[in-house]
């Protein structure tokens, strides 16, 4: 458990994990069984591990096969010419004297970045508390690697963005990504290290886009074909009357958090992770309400965002620690409309339940009186 974001936002480490699952793009390259095997909840107290049973079973299946090659410069001292010759090396090294002379050239070979990173993030796999099984599959596969050419040496960001991709290089890509998240959830542990969390912890808005992402690939998964998710942009509807066009130009696009359109119902879901409560105005002792504007805000874009469709709001938001705001269901000038808050303290199985919520229609049977602060 560690605390982040403005508003001391408690979040279990395992919901971390839950987060993180969801908001990547690894998800959607799985096969169907793999991705069931985290989306059916089963996994969810070990989600890193679920996810390392995924990496390690296509790591090996990718190890049956011929590992891609390609080129990779070398700059080495050598006794015959190779490539081109780097004179100011040679001379300030004095190499002529041992009859060698520095050469750059282009090496065919399977030591490529994307190996090497696999290589590490396999190696981080096996120390990163999971079960012994798979930690020693962890192993074996990273030693594999070694003994078919690949350097035991962490690429560089540079090196990984300068690797050449091809038509055929589909499953090396999947095969990054998935390290990349499982890297991401090795970070979280309550052990000494070189890794360390400092975006996730200060920066909110760095949290409320992972929370975002979060809720957009969950509720993609959660569809599963019987509705769109999606984030579309809208114009503010100005008339046609004389000099409505030069004021278009000068109108910001409206873009909504979530849009999920089931049918003939859209549901727009505007996500906040900070506090979504303050106090009045005039007195900031008094009782706490809802901010006013975030109610505007989502029922500004319940309206621009309608389209013709059935629709419907949500406000979001992750639990702060002095949230007082309980589950609220509400009309707003006939756009049913309701406020929930996710606590991401809780298991992964409550957060669940959570989002499947959002899906539901809300039922404002008994209307509360809206006392929104400034």
């Amino acid at each position: 458990m560690f605390q982040a974001g403005e508003g001391s936002t408690s979040i279990n480490v395992r919901s971390l994990w839950f987060l993180l699952a969801y908001a990547s793009d690894v998800l959607p390259k799985l096969r169907t069984d793999e991705r069931e095997l985290i989306h059916k909840g089963e996994h969810d107290a070990d989600l890193l591990g679920a996810l390392g049973t995924v990496l390690l079973a296509r790591t090996e299946r990718r190890l049956r096969t011929m590992l891609s090659r390609g080129y990779v410069t070398q700059s080495r001292p050598l006794t015959r010419v190779r490539g081109r010759v780097d004179h100011l090396q040679t001379a300030s090294r004095q190499l002529m004297k041992s009859g060698r002379i520095q050469c750059v050239y282009a090496e065919h070979t399977v030591d490529l970045p994307r190996y090497r990173y696999l290589h590490q993030s396999l190696r981080k796999l096996s120390v990163a508390g999971v079960e012994t099984a798979l930690a020693q599959r962890a192993k074996q596969a990273a030693l594999t690697l070694e003994r078919l050419g690949v350097t035991p040496i962490e690429p560089s960001a540079q090196d990984l963005a300068r690797e050449p991709w091809g038509r055929s290089d589909a499953e090396d890509r999947d095969l990054v990504a998935l390290c990349r998240l499982i890297r991401d959830m090795c970070v979280p542990e309550h052990r000494s290290g070189s890794s360390s969390m400092p975006v996730l912890k200060r920066d909110e808005g760095a949290l409320r886009a992972l929370f975002e992402k979060a809720i957009k690939g969950y509720l993609t998964f959660a569809l599963r074909g019987r509705g769109s998710v999606h984030s579309p942009k809208e114009r503010w509807p100005l008339g046609d009357l004389p000099g409505d066009d030069i004021a278009r130009e000068f109108f910001p696009e409206q873009r909504s958090d979530v849009v999920v359109d089931i049918g003939q119902r859209r549901i727009v879901i505007e996500c906040k992770f900070g506090p979504i409560e303050g106090g009045t105005m005039f007195d900031s002792s008094g009782p706490r309400k809802l901010k006013a504007g975030y109610i505007r805000q989502l029922f500004t874009y319940c309206q621009l965002f309608a389209s013709g469709r059935e629709t419907s709001g949500v406000l979001l938001a992750a639990r702060t620690d002095s949230s007082t705001i309980p589950p609220l269901d509400f009309t707003l000038a006939g756009i049913p409309m309701k406020v929930r808050t996710v606590d991401l303290s809780q298991p992964p199985l409550t957060i669940r339940a959570a989002f499947d919520e959002v899906l539901l229609t809300p039922n404002p049977a008994a209307e509360p009186e809206m006392r929104l602060s400034a």
